[in-house]
């Protein structure tokens, strides 16, 4: 993405989101004014983040192990919220600011981040065994989670409330059906 706006950029195209990025100056709407202190900011969330997961992993697994239910469990509903908030954060700003396509593509990318970069790195440390819930049930309701939004973005239908609260409806089901998972 960043390669197709550099081009666009250069071959002097006019493209909206260029136009913005172009508007943007030094210290405005929150730019830092300072390379050095930018540098300093990443490197900290960098430090931040490693301790952070870190910390989830353990705690989440302390929990899976005192409750004892499966740590599956966990990662599906503590762990996936908790890494999900700054998403949630991102693209609620996005969405504020009428900015849906950064909004979109941030769920998009995420989820294939997620499915090739985060789980192909965790099997170079390592086989990643798959629960047997999960083959039968989640990768499902991924997947069918998964053509919805393909209908939405390949027939350019704007994602308004009613169809906001059908996701979080279905978010709230699949959080009851794992709820069910644990006491049965």
């Amino acid at each position: 993405y960043l390669l197709y706006m550099f081009r666009l950029a250069r071959s002097g195209a006019s493209d909206p989101i260029l136009e913005e990025m172009s508007e943007l100056e030094e210290g405005q709407d929150g730019l830092p004014t300072n390379v050095w202190l930018s540098f300093a900011m990443v490197v900290g969330g960098m430090i931040g983040l490693l301790i952070g997961g870190t910390l989830i992993v353990d705690n989440a697994k302390d929990i899976a192990t005192a409750i004892g239910i499966s740590e599956t469990i966990i990662g599906l509903t503590i762990v996936a919220i908790g890494t999900s908030l700054p998403e949630i954060a991102t693209v609620l700003v996005a969405a504020y600011r009428g900015q849906s396509d950064v909004a979109l593509g941030n769920v998009l990318g995420s989820n294939i981040f997620n499915s090739f970069a985060v789980l192909g790195a965790a099997a170079l440390t390592g086989p990643v065994e798959v629960d047997r819930y999960v083959a039968r049930l989640d990768i499902w309701i991924m997947l069918a989670a998964t053509v919805f939004l393909v209908g939405y973005v390949f027939t350019r239908n704007p994602i308004g409330r009613k169809t906001g609260v059908a996701l979080l409806l279905a978010y709230i089901a699949y959080m009851a059906i794992i709820g069910l998972r644990m006491t049965g």
